[in-house]
């Protein structure tokens, strides 16, 4: 078979294929999704934007600080550096006992620079991707001392989801230390 008569072969295969080819499905265009992790705390539902979280780390161990506040729940060494960690549950219930991880928790660390924090959870959940939507007006009961740190909320099975900016938290929280630190 000469290239002309295999090119010919081709042409006649492409229009046989183009004849009874099926459409793709269509898609919805512009579909803006939220991703974020997922977490939970005194049982109400929390996500971190993705964006925010540069990793996540199983029960580290924690070296207590002495002289700071109780949500400060101590420093842990992630591969080298020491990094402190908050416990947002406890700074949430500042009012109560501080919170009880037992053995097992996460930490979300949050890296921006050179600054890097993280934030203890009780529960991960893992992924979420939310659509627009899903998106939610602020409830009127709404926590006052999480307002300045929620970025929006969103709804998935009856369930509301808080966008908590964790790093807006951890900064505000690092400010507050270094605040201290210079007038005390």
């Amino acid at each position: 078979m000469n290239s002309q008569a295999l090119f010919q072969l081709l042409c006649d295969e492409r229009v046989q294929f183009q004849a009874h080819r099926k459409p793709l499905p269509k898609q919805a265009l512009n579909t803006v999704q939220w991703l974020g992790v997922g977490f939970l705390l005194s049982g109400n539902h929390f996500a971190a934007p993705l964006s925010e979280v540069s990793e996540i780390v199983n029960t580290p161990r924690l070296t207590r600080v002495p002289g700071v506040p109780a949500w400060l729940r101590g420093v842990m060494n992630l591969r080298g550096r020491l990094v402190p960690v908050y416990d947002l549950q406890a700074f949430l219930e500042s009012d109560r006992a501080v919170s009880g991880f037992g053995n097992k928790f996460q930490v979300l660390v949050v890296s921006h620079g050179t600054f890097v924090s993280g934030v203890l959870v009780n529960r991960l959940i893992g992924l979420l991707r939310f659509s627009e939507q899903d998106g939610r007006e602020r409830p009127q009961d709404e926590d006052a001392l999480l307002c300045p740190y929620i970025e929006g909320y969103y709804e998935r099975k009856a369930a509301l989801w808080r966008i908590f900016s964790i790093k807006q938290f951890v900064e505000e929280r690092a400010r507050m230390q270094i605040g201290a630190y210079l007038n005390g």
